[in-house]
């Protein structure tokens, strides 16, 4: 028995730079679908004892404001080195003592736009899986994780000529939730056939944008801390961190 992994990261490198579902995107998916079809019509590949498995290793969602926080002089001024993490999904190392003044910082100013905990809530509230943590977790994440709602991303300096429209690492569905599918090379022939032709059945997203893969909607599960994090609070609300 073999097990052969192949990963391409086109279709990741084209939505940072123009979106998920934009016609650049769009044009890379069915060309990687068409490579896979012509792969699975070679000779040899329908052997029945093959199975084919296709995965994302995340999604994707559009970033419409960067908080950098070096232009945050509080932060910055407790930072002792750069992020940790996703700026969709960032740890802060802080020198002793600033803590509790950058956690309440984050919670007056950017508390409409990041969602802020300390190493143990993020852990308690399952936030890095179901599963028991590493001992050496917790000291790796900083002393306060950030964790981006829908739209923004963090970063710690600025980031001139930056053209990162779509980023990922962060707890909304969109990022979290990815397709896997595995078949026999048979049988998912002839889903790729048509998956890959651009006059199939479209579907418009909630924002108005054609999605070439139709299908119901999805709820992120595990939701209370998720939902909180990737939704705006209330007009003139406070949010909840933790």
């Amino acid at each position: 028995r073999c097990f052969i992994s192949v990963y391409w990261g086109a279709v990741d490198g084209v939505s940072h730079l123009f979106g998920t579902v934009t016609e650049q995107a769009m044009a890379e998916v069915r060309c990687q679908l068409r490579d896979l079809r012509d792969v699975l019509l070679g000779p040899g590949v329908g052997d029945r004892r093959t199975l084919f498995m296709l995965a994302a290793d995340h999604g994707h969602s559009p970033v419409r404001e960067q908080i950098d926080l070096s232009a945050h002089p509080p932060l910055a001024e407790a930072l002792r080195c750069g992020l940790g993490g996703e700026g969709r999904f960032a740890h802060l190392y802080l020198r002793h003592d600033y803590c509790a003044g950058a956690r309440e910082y984050v919670r007056e100013q950017l508390g409409d736009r990041v969602a802020v905990f300390n190493p143990a809530e993020a852990l308690r509230a399952g936030l890095f899986g179901p599963e028991a943590p590493h001992t050496e977790t917790g000291p790796r994440l900083g002393d306060l994780t950030l964790v981006a709602r829908e739209g923004v991303v963090i970063e710690d300096r600025s980031r001139a000529g930056s053209v990162s429209v779509s980023r990922h690492g962060g707890l909304s569905a969109r990022e979290m939730l990815v397709p896997l599918v595995m078949l026999p090379p048979t049988c998912l022939l002839d889903q790729v056939s048509v998956a890959c032709e651009p006059d199939r059945g479209e579907e418009s997203d909630p924002a108005g944008h054609r999605c070439p893969f139709p299908g119901p909607p999805v709820t992120l599960s595990g939701g209370a801390v998720a939902n909180e994090v990737a939704a705006a609070p209330p007009v003139g609300g406070r949010t909840a961190d933790g």
